[in-house]
């Protein structure tokens, strides 16, 4: 009767043991899965960072209006220089000056520069 009770014993404890190591086992590979989702959500992040994304649309040609424009204020907020002219940005639109110091184009918010999406 003894050596039953020994056998049952063994055989439970043997269960109770390959549950548990199943169970680190699982907890592990959880952990493991969740690392590696990280580290590639923080790859994508950090590539994306370094990437500008924009869409090109073509845009239709402003109508006539019975509505006449008025430009704000000359005051610019940004500047940049590209291929020969002189760019400058403020919250009337975008300005185009050529190397004369003339302005060439303007691109009026609301008319010429259409809102983002």
């Amino acid at each position: 009767m003894r050596s039953k009770l020994n056998a049952f014993l063994s055989k439970w404890q043997v269960k109770a043991l390959a549950s548990g190591v199943a169970l680190i086992a699982a907890a592990l590979l959880l952990v493991r899965w969740r690392a590696l989702k990280a580290l590639s959500s923080s790859a994508r992040e950090v590539a994306g960072e370094r990437e500008l994304r924009f869409t090109i649309t073509q845009v239709p040609a402003a109508s006539e209006s019975q509505f006449e424009w008025i430009s704000a204020p000359a005051v610019f907020s940004a500047a940049a220089e590209f291929d020969g002219h002189l760019f400058l940005a403020g919250p009337g639109g975008l300005y185009q000056y050529g190397e004369s110091g003339n302005l060439e184009r303007q691109f009026r918010a609301g008319r010429d520069l259409l809102a983002r999406r």
